[in-house]
């Protein structure tokens, strides 16, 4: 038998872990952007997970709406939670991250401590040379080659995974929130 109640107040609890103001009972269809991409990642923590991937996942938001979720990423890691967290904008990335892999064409180009870092390096190293050199480049074939392959995943009796590829054609920036007992760069 399906806990309604019971249901709702796991919801509760995960949303107000992350600081999101909004109700279990509320339609998804009338929230905004960020509260939608919110609700997505409190339905990620219902799960306890170790890891979390996040994608340009502020890129369709407004700057008022990025707040809302640069405070979950930082709840999650505070929280214990690995996020690896992929964005081209670099003031998200400095305030959420103590280092960063930098990756081009597939390639890990560098490891950065931020602190350390100027903006200049980095964009150097997303580019593969100074960027103050930039000129139009022309594309390069698109391979479709995974950059992540997750085979065999199980978590509780609940669900599992049999194969999970990620495919980027070209990631600029990779970051890495780190969690409780993770690895430094």
């Amino acid at each position: 038998m399906i806990d309604y109640l019971q249901m709702a107040q796991d919801a509760q609890r995960c949303l107000q872990a992350l600081g999101v103001d909004v109700s279990p009972e509320q339609l998804v269809s009338t929230l905004s952007p960020a509260q939608k991409q919110l609700v997505e990642i409190a339905r990620v923590m219902k799960g306890e997970p170790r890891v979390v991937i996040l994608d340009e996942p502020t890129s369709s938001l407004a700057s008022a709406e990025v707040e809302l979720v640069i405070s979950a990423v930082k709840k999650m890691s505070a929280l214990g939670v690995a996020v690896i967290y992929v964005s081209h904008r670099m003031e998200e990335i400095r305030r959420i991250a103590s280092c960063a892999t930098v990756m081009r064409d597939g390639q890990v180009a560098g490891d950065v401590m931020l602190e350390n870092t100027s903006t200049h390096h980095i964009v150097s190293l997303m580019l593969g040379r100074d960027h103050v050199d930039i000129a139009p480049v022309a594309p390069q074939e698109i391979v479709d080659q995974a950059v992540l392959e997750v085979r065999a995943l199980r978590h509780k009796p609940s669900w599992r995974i049999s194969v999970l590829r990620y495919v980027v054609a070209k990631c600029s920036a990779l970051l890495v929130c780190w969690g409780q007992g993770a690895v430094n760069c």
